[in-house]
């Protein structure tokens, strides 16, 4: 009863300006915010620009990203044989990153079957 009570004095003090159902933000005592539409525009345009730099950063293999903060914290989060399971699992799915450049043709070569002997064993040699 004597919550009851307070809170019929409270009321009685603020008067009828302070309601219970006021539009107040939580740490003001203000009504909400309108925002312009060109600053929720610049809001937009800069995240899809950010998004989308970063998106391009993510895919390109020689960024910093993968070497020094998502591998460390990878190893760190799960075993090697779990953080294992999930790059494959990123790699096949296309969401890895992929290298901008064409590999040197130095780096070609054909695999062909040779037989050695008499028995079923096949090697394969490589002709560069």
């Amino acid at each position: 009863m004597a919550t009851l009570a307070r809170i019929a004095a409270a009321r009685a003090r603020w008067g009828a300006s302070h309601s219970t159902h006021s539009t107040r933000n939580l740490f003001s005592k203000k009504g909400p915010v309108q925002q312009s539409k060109l600053r929720t525009a610049l809001y937009t345009t800069s995240f899809a620009l950010g998004a989308g730099l970063f998106a391009v950063y993510y895919f390109d293999a020689r960024s910093a990203i993968h070497r020094y903060i998502l591998t460390p914290l990878l190893r760190y989060v799960v075993d090697a044989e779990t953080g294992h399971k999930i790059a494959v699992k990123v790699l096949r799915s296309g969401l890895g990153p992929r290298d901008p450049l064409q590999d040197d043709n130095r780096l070609r070569f054909q695999a062909r079957p040779c037989s050695i002997g008499v028995g079923k064993i096949l090697i394969f040699c490589l002709v560069w």
